[in-house]
């Protein structure tokens, strides 16, 4: 969750069942949603002296009240008649409003990093005219996307405008970012809203082709006591999408929405549908995008892993059927020594496997054109199973062929182009229409990188 800079409030806080005992402490809400509460007190506040949980806070703050929910000590102050600090941590806070009980949520709005280039739409055209004084500037939002996600939830991604109240000198400012709206069927708890904008940031993080920062999130409760306005309070949590603000290019995005359009609600409803089926590949695949691997080998073998991994959720490839295999490991077992039988019974355990070079070969072969000649794609698969081996256990004899340096540097673009290729069939391209997407910026940097390494003769390895 991006925060650009932190969020303080000063006030007095305590326990839904016992708002009488406050105690004055000071709440920071940094980048990454991490909520913190410094407390004063001269004995243990909210609960005993041997527990660490406390539950749910209420806070009355400069400007209204927060709820902290999730709340437990960091360091706890150990009372000797003097006051003292102790330092609370909290999940989640609810800016606006003390809940006494959590309520049942009917939506959820939040901005994604990027997501306005991603649209590529503006609220504002400049009109140029000959002469500079007749030049204008016309506001017309544009029209929102809406999708029906598979579970019936609604989707909405329109544009937030605002224009200046009154003339600035020197200059004025216009503004304008996309935003997300989701709302389900029935009112749904946080985790639910949670779970589906984490889901919803991966998506775009795909398709952007960068690490994009979720922000900007407001969720809506239901009370008819209070005012349209009074229902909507603002959510902090600890996100597990980055932080940093980045800049963004429609030219260096993967798919901008434009290219989705015709199959925009598909292509995300696919997502949504596989996404925990996908996890282990796909968390692989964002190590090497968000660049939380620093050295060439480590990038290399966790999209290594990402791409055997996506290969195994998608693919039911074995080289028997399991009944015909069952019966082959019975007959073996059965001609087998007794006291042989647990020993060999382990080894046939996986004697149904198919190498990794098979499934590279099933993954690669049917983007041909892409990759090069039969011979290239062939030098592809054992350069990354001889590099994949090599890493994986370190045996002395096979690092002889484990590539280096740059030669590693190629084999992982062409692995991270693979990935988002095979990634794209799997959602609903065909295979012709994902070739194509290779031939865009985003990917086409990867490939001519890998092809300049490959013409300098930069291998080590083989």
């Amino acid at each position: 969750m991006y925060i650009p800079k932190p969020i303080v409030k000063s006030g007095f806080f305590f326990t839904p069942s016992n708002s009488d005992d406050k105690y004055p402490g000071t709440l920071t809400i940094s980048d990454g949603g991490r909520a913190e509460l410094e407390i004063t007190s001269s004995k243990v506040a909210f609960i005993s002296l041997n527990e660490r949980e406390i539950g749910r806070l209420i806070g009355e703050v400069e400007g209204g009240y927060v709820t902290l929910e999730g709340c437990a000590y960091r360091s706890m102050y150990l009372p000797f008649g003097t006051p003292g600090k102790s330092l609370i941590t909290a999940e989640t806070v609810f800016d606006g409003v003390g809940f006494n009980e959590l309520p049942l949520f009917s939506s959820l709005r939040f901005c994604v990093d990027g997501l306005s280039e991603w649209l590529g739409e503006s609220a504002f055209h400049i009109n140029h005219a000959k002469s500079f004084e007749d030049t204008t500037i016309t506001i017309q939002r544009p029209k929102e996307v809406r999708c029906i996600l598979p579970d019936g939830t609604e989707m909405e991604i329109n544009i937030e405008m605002k224009v200046p109240g009154s003339i600035k000198f020197p200059s004025i400012e216009l503004f304008q970012q996309a935003y997300i709206v989701v709302q389900p069927t029935e009112p749904k708890p946080l985790k639910f809203f949670q779970k589906l904008s984490h889901q919803l940031t991966r998506f775009f993080s795909f398709t952007i082709g960068k690490t994009v920062a979720i922000h900007s999130l407001s969720a809506k409760f239901e009370d008819d006591k209070l005012s349209e306005l009074q229902k909507r309070v603002s959510v902090y949590f600890r996100s597990l999408n980055g932080t940093d603000k980045a800049e963004f290019s429609r030219r260096e995005m993967l798919l901008g929405y434009r290219s989705l359009a015709p199959r925009f609600e598909a292509l995300l409803g696919s997502w949504l549908n596989d996404y925990d089926n996908l996890m282990p590949a796909l968390h692989h695949h964002y190590s090497v995008q968000d660049g939380s691997h620093r050295y060439a080998d480590t990038k290399f073998l966790a999209i290594a892993q990402a791409v055997e991994a996506l290969h195994r959720r998608t693919f039911d490839t074995r080289k028997w059927p399991k009944a015909e295999y069952k019966e082959k490991v019975q007959a073996i077992l059965a001609g087998c020594p007794e006291e042989e039988r647990v020993w060999l019974n382990g080894k046939l355990a996986y004697g149904n496997e198919i190498s990794l070079a098979e499934r590279l070969h099933q993954l690669i072969d049917r983007f041909g054109a892409v990759f090069g000649d039969e011979d290239a794609i062939h030098q592809i698969v054992r350069r990354t199973v001889n590099t994949r081996n090599y890493h994986a256990h370190y045996d002395p004899h096979g690092e002889a062929k484990a590539l280096k340096g740059a030669a590693l540097i190629a084999l992982t673009y062409h692995l991270r182009v693979l990935f988002t290729l095979s990634l794209l069939v799997r959602l609903g391209y065909t295979e012709e229409e994902a070739i194509k997407v290779a031939d865009f910026d985003y990917l086409k940097r990867m490939l001519s990188t890998a092809k300049a390494i490959h013409e300098a003769g930069d291998y080590e390895g083989s």
